[in-house]
């Protein structure tokens, strides 16, 4: 058995094949085998191939008709008769130490990732890689494409039975995702050890917009691979955020005739949080704005915050490019319509200070007592007054400011200190209110940092129960289950019964039981919204102790999905607009 065997597809590479293969014969390592399969070329790389093997009899011709680079791999595969495996496309070379350095570090391990460059022949330049090593923390991030970044233990692929699919695109994505599931280990090595080309003539990317359906190809057998060994769970949020990733890319190639249809097709396979046509799906509120440091102009990102006379005007543009509906502000119908105009007609300073997750346990104290306050560890004003030695091995850091600027710690000895830093010096720097929309009552909180007890039931799980409440009468509560697994919601009314109507998430797959202290939750909800139009009452419910969680004033910035679309208008009935004051 020779230590590696090197895989080479080959179709009319006649340009770059022998800097392909002179980088191969020519390595340190000498103990491997080279398998050319000539993909039924019709320039001279048949006869190149043939030249090298006359003076390298490591070198292995194999002749099939076109059938495609995944074709190709997979006789590869069978042919080999390495310890490792490798693949190495007709048109890239990689560095003479490449496969030594390799098969040195591959250890124990499945796989061994290396690093690539990237050589664009229009500008003949090099385009080198972050020297930062990834980590191996999420396979659908680290595990890119490319298959020659990667060496693999060929026991590993042969015994799970891996290959290529054998479509006209994408045919090494299944090839890429399903070994990295299966991997009993993976390691990353810093070396940059292969140079890939990009923007040559024989490049498929001209014509890759034909097949847009291989990507879905690829995602459908990974998914069935995921389920068959039980791995769904576990990789359900990165799974479907990856082939959403991957889906975007080859819409933007896909031919414009087929868009629509690939759409719906690709919106089919996607989980309703997940899909491209999602509301959720757009580009945060931001310009650029060019300036001059030292004569020199530099772009720089801000957040789009328009003067009040003109919030009006920038609110309709903002719902129209995100909802495509015209907003109706003279007189709104809609849920998400009312929503707006709450936005801008009713944001007061007391919704202010109820928006503010460190001023409104103050409020939740006199109003409901302080039993139900998650305990709090500290507040700061940055992230560096923080003394983490004080703190226990669990916790939950916050911005009070606004939404999603949380950072959970479940073991405060590998809490990256450094990543969660660079997280709230940004988010400390964000207005919040002009980040989704113009949610007004959170323009004038100021941005503190806030540690509380990490909470968790005895099923090491934390359910949401958010409680819709218009003009003080709880109507509608959320269930928000696996919110960073899989994130599913049901919604009820208050009798418990699942309600006809989803709001963004799939319904869980199991029953959920009623709390047994629900109408006690009810009851809390009721009293916090007395005297506002519409409030979401947010509590956590952990192993029958009842607590806060904050008060949603501008549910999902109004622009909420409901499906069936009826449910928004539905619920628009339900919300009773106070009288406009004259400004």
């Amino acid at each position: 058995m020779v230590k590696v065997s090197v895989i080479i597809p080959v179709y009319n590479a006649e340009k770059h094949l022998e800097e392909c293969i002179k980088s191969v014969i020519n390595q340190t390592l000498t103990d491997i085998e080279i398998i050319c399969v000539n993909d039924g070329s019709n320039d001279n790389s048949l006869k190149i191939l043939e030249q090298f093997q006359e003076k390298d009899n490591r070198i292995k011709i194999i002749t099939q008709k076109n059938s495609g680079a995944g074709k190709a791999r997979n006789v590869g595969i069978e042919s080999a008769n390495g310890e490792f495996l490798y693949f190495l496309d007709s048109d890239d070379y990689i560095e003479l130490n490449a496969m030594e350095k390799l098969t040195n570090s591959i250890g124990d391990s499945d796989i061994c990732l290396c690093k690539c460059q990237y050589y664009d022949e229009n500008t003949n330049t090099i385009k080198k890689p972050s020297k930062k090593l990834k980590k191996l923390n999420n396979i659908f991030k680290i595990h890119p494409v490319p298959l020659f970044t990667k060496l693999y233990k060929t026991s590993f692929i042969k015994e799970n039975n891996i290959k290529c699919q054998e479509t006209r695109i994408c045919n090494d994505v299944y090839f890429n995702y399903a070994s990295a599931i299966l991997a009993s280990s993976i390691i990353s090595i810093p070396d940059i050890l292969v140079t890939y080309r990009v923007s040559h003539s024989g490049s498929l990317s001209s014509s890759r917009g034909k097949y847009t359906y291989c990507v879905l190809e690829a995602f459908s057998a990974l998914k069935e691979l995921l389920e068959k060994h039980n791995k769904m769970n576990q990789w359900h949020k990165e799974f479907y955020k990856c082939a959403r990733r991957c889906f975007k890319f080859e819409l933007k190639l896909c031919d414009k005739t087929m868009k629509t249809y690939y759409i719906e097709q690709m919106d089919k396979f996607l989980p309703i949080q997940y899909r491209i046509g999602n509301l959720f799906d757009i580009q945060k509120e931001i310009t650029h704005v060019i300036i001059k440091i030292f004569g020199f102009k530099i772009k720089i990102r801000t957040q789009n915050c328009p003067p009040p006379e003109k919030y009006d005007i920038y609110l309709k543009k903002w719902f129209f490019n995100i909802t495509g509906c015209v907003l109706n502000l003279d007189n709104p119908k809609t849920f998400n319509e009312k929503i707006q105009w709450l936005k801008l007609y009713d944001s007061t300073p007391l919704k202010t200070k109820l928006a503010d997750k460190y001023l409104v346990r103050e409020w939740i104290k006199e109003k409901i007592g302080e039993e139900y306050l998650i305990p709090l560890l500290g507040v700061w004003d940055k992230f560096d007054d923080i003394n983490f030695d004080k703190l226990p091995q669990q916790f939950v850091l916050k911005g009070n400011h606004g939404c999603a600027y949380n950072y959970i710690v479940k073991d405060k000895s590998k809490m990256d200190i450094k990543d969660a830093r660079k997280k709230f010096n940004k988010w400390m720097k964000e207005n919040f209110a002009y980040k989704h929309g113009l949610e007004l009552h959170y323009k004038d909180i100021p941005p503190k940092i806030t540690a509380e007890t990490y909470i968790e039931d005895k099923n090491k799980e934390l359910n949401d129960y958010k409680i819709m409440c218009f003009s003080g009468t709880p109507k509608f509560i959320w269930v928000d289950k696996g919110r960073f697994t899989d994130h599913r919601r049901n919604i009820y009314n208050t009798n418990w019964e699942l309600q006809p109507f989803l709001q963004l998430w799939e319904n869980t797959k199991e029953e959920i039981l009623p709390p047994e202290n629900l109408d006690k939750m009810i009851n809390l909800a009721r009293i916090l919204s007395e005297g506002f139009p519409f409030v979401r009452v947010d509590f956590y419910n952990v192993d029958g102790k009842i607590y806060f969680g904050e008060m949603t004033f501008t549910s999902a910035s109004g622009i909420e999905r409901f499906i069936p679309s009826d449910y928004n208008r539905i619920l628009g009935d339900m919300l009773e607009l106070p009288i406009k004051e004259n400004k």
